[in-house]
């Protein structure tokens, strides 16, 4: 039986500040089609560039002050010179009459679950498959996701497409210039070092995927119930036992 895939809603409760929400209704450039999702910084839209003349998905920013607007940015150059078949295409990054924005590849697909539930065993090998190849491009260009979830991956006619780098970082620089101190990501499929707000990097994307797989495996989690306690647990008694005088490492996936 399928599960509903639960706390979807990224965690970072030093991102979601703002001076209000903002209401967008396109601007000259763009023509808003209809909604595409929500989260907690910005809305994604399907819009018509009519300057391209062509369809889009357009990220805006929710809630306007100078630490969403660095974040935003962030976002949008976070992979703008990695170019691969399973990332993203990225586009434009503008600001029109105090409204930001930017725009990507339009996706039409289905989530991860979705597609390898609809289909046979091979679905779910050719799309981990490249799922981690795709992973692989980002973490050799310096970057982590830190946010891999099923709804962050989309399935269009058999490829794989990641999405959604709000809370990537570099991970090929000092540990201590990306760790925010914050817990970041989704608590159903973070690391234990994510949990703990320790310096996230390739291994916590991996990570991540090994909860995928295990989910679309035997249908649940492998950490359910109250999930952000238990992986924090967790990670306390692992650096404790690191401190006894065992080497402490972080598995990449629960056993299956």
């Amino acid at each position: 039986m399928r599960r509903k895939e639960p706390s979807t809603q990224p965690t970072n409760t030093a991102q979601w500040a703002g001076v209000g929400n903002r209401e967008f209704s396109g601007t000259e450039r763009f023509q808003l089609i209809r909604e595409l999702g929500m989260g907690g910084m910005g809305v994604v839209y399907e819009a018509f560039d009519k300057e391209r003349e062509e369809r889009v998905a357009l990220k805006t920013l929710r809630n306007v002050d100078g630490n969403a607007i660095l974040l935003f940015k962030q976002e949008c150059r976070s992979i703008s010179g990695v170019h691969h078949p399973n990332l993203i295409r990225l586009g434009e990054l503008f600001e029109s009459r105090g409204d930001w924005v930017f725009t990507m590849e339009l996706i039409r697909g289905v989530d991860l679950m979705s597609w390898v539930h609809d289909g046979e065993a091979q679905r779910l090998r050719d799309a981990l498959g490249q799922l981690v190849t795709g992973l692989g491009a980002l973490h050799e260009a310096g970057h982590v996701h830190r946010d891999i979830k099923p709804s962050n991956v989309l399935v269009s006619d058999g490829r794989v497409v990641l999405l959604d780098f709000g809370l990537a970082t570099r991970h090929d620089r000092d540990p201590l210039s990306w760790s925010d101190g914050e817990m970041v990501g989704t608590p159903a499929y973070m690391a234990p070092e994510q949990a703990s707000s320790r310096p996230a990097g390739p291994e916590a994307d991996f990570y991540s995927v090994g909860v995928i797989l295990y989910q679309a495996l035997t249908g649940r989690l492998p950490i359910e119930g109250r999930i952000g306690r238990s992986m924090r647990v967790s990670a306390r008694r692992s650096s404790g036992a690191s401190r006894g005088g065992r080497r402490g490492t972080w598995p990449l996936t629960q056993p299956v």
